[in-house]
């Protein structure tokens, strides 16, 4: 607490300690370590012994300590039976202040000692090996490492103890908020602090520091060229190695522009090609509108026999994904015709078309000579209809005879 600055020690968590634990393990490698586990680290015995485990493998510690007495005994236990050193805390714990009502000194009746020596005896039972005895009279904690075989540690409660404990922050006068009637304060650091940044605040506003000594630089700059530079600091093998490291650079440099040259040239490449594709559908669109529209009668061809002789098989639309014009499907002779595909079978389509002209001039020459089937002779209107650039568009008509 007095570290963050928290009223009291219930905020920590288990990380931060770890954090601690391997920062003081790596200031002292050779002393025994003893970590405290934080306020609800240890609720349960099953919560207890996870985090005894990570003190010990992530923080480095030698030993755990929690706190509380006989309550806490199956705690202790299942810890200590996990193969990990465990103590723990009896007096005044800090983590149950809210039960006292504040930071007070307990065990003040005989009733209260009394339990603060149970407490000490059931931590022992426990498998714990030693725990910390807080803010008790002095007569109370004689009894109670009296009554115990374990190591004992005091603060605030007499000398009567294996060891005593002071936070370094209270007897360095670092923590300055309260002083606990048990401190004794062996320096005043905090006011040697405070003091001496106000003193390097007001050097700064006025200008006094940095003077001259604390320059890098004092004396007068001389410019010099950068290849003396490197000749005196490298010698002439290092500097024709680096040149040959800038001109390394300089091509690597060069491929790489050269490549980002290439790729927008494509990207422009590819752009003209879809503006080509949606003119080329555009176009398409507006042939399709024109061939839907209704023919009149006279147009039409005379019956069902001659329209397949004249156009094969009637067209068929097929579904166009959304946002397309839908496209017709002319089959001619086995071969299937999408308009808009483009002139390559432009030779292929004039040869199929002359074909059919000639068969129909066949036909008709052969009808003519039928009394009995002899058509009208005049005109027969052909339903094709093929990309732009193709010679016939809708309603040609093409002289049958």
């Amino acid at each position: 607490m007095v570290s963050y600055g928290f009223p009291n020690t219930l905020p920590v968590t288990i990380d931060m300690m770890i954090a601690h634990a391997q920062a003081v393990r790596r200031g002292a490698p050779s002393c025994l370590i003893m970590v405290s586990m934080t306020y609800g680290s240890y609720a349960t015995p099953e919560i207890g012994v996870v985090n005894a485990l990570r003190l010990m493998k992530e923080g480095g510690a030698d030993v755990v300590k929690m706190q509380g007495g006989k309550e806490k005994a199956p705690v202790i236990r299942a810890i200590a039976d996990a193969g990990v050193p465990v103590m723990s805390h009896v007096g005044m714990c800090p983590h149950f202040v809210h039960q006292y009502g504040g930071f007070k000194l307990q065990a003040r009746t005989a009733e209260d000692a009394m339990r603060v020596i149970e407490d000490g005896i059931a931590i022992e039972q426990a498998g714990a090996v030693g725990f910390e005895i807080e803010a008790v009279p002095a007569p109370v904690a004689k009894a109670v490492d009296d009554a115990v075989d374990i190591f004992t540690f005091a603060i605030g409660a007499g000398p009567a103890s294996c060891g005593q404990l002071l936070l370094a922050f209270d007897l360095l006068g670092v923590f300055d908020q309260f002083k606990p009637k048990f401190t004794k304060r062996y320096a005043q650091i905090s006011d040697v602090a405070v003091d001496a940044l106000k003193r390097y605040a007001d050097e700064v506003r006025s200008g006094k520091f940095p003077d001259a000594e604390q320059v890098n630089c004092p004396h007068e700059i001389v410019v010099i060229p950068s290849e003396r530079l490197d000749r005196a600091a490298f010698g002439d093998r290092a500097v024709s190695q680096h040149e040959i490291a800038i001109r390394r650079l300089e091509r690597e440099a060069e491929i790489l522009l050269d490549q980002q040259q290439r790729e927008a040239a494509a990207a422009q490449r590819a752009q003209r090609a879809r503006g080509l594709g949606d003119e080329l559908r555009r176009q398409a669109a507006r042939g399709l509108v024109e061939q839907h529209q209704p023919r009149p009668a006279h147009q039409r061809a005379p019956d069902r026999h001659h329209l397949l002789l004249a156009a094969g098989k009637r067209a068929h639309h097929l579904p166009a994904p959304l946002g397309e014009p839908r496209k017709q499907r002319i089959d001619l002779g086995g071969i299937g015709i999408i308009p808009g595909i483009g002139a390559e079978l432009q030779v292929v389509l004039d040869r199929k078309i002359g074909e059919e002209i000639a068969r129909l001039r066949h036909l008709h020459h052969a009808m003519a000579d039928d009394p009995v089937h002899r058509p009208t002779r005049g005109f027969y209107s052909f339903d094709f209809y093929f990309a732009a650039g193709n010679r016939h568009q809708p309603g040609d008509r093409v002289q049958a005879g």
